[in-house]
């Protein structure tokens, strides 16, 4: 995964249908229903969430 340093302080957003948006994914600022927030994708992941493919 590429970290972009101006990405690298924002949150994981996990959406009311468990899918994990990290700060790099194409989606991320459009998210704006989420329920929680992560610090990193794997603890969204471990918290039950999912990853969805990537568009651009």
């Amino acid at each position: 995964m590429l970290v972009i340093p101006a990405l690298a302080n924002l949150p994981v957003k996990k959406t009311p249908r468990d899918i994990c948006y990290p700060p790099d994914h194409p989606r991320y600022e459009k998210i704006k229903d989420y329920v929680k927030t992560y610090t990193t994708l794997a603890e969204c992941l471990r918290s039950g969430g999912k990853t969805v493919e990537r568009t651009s």
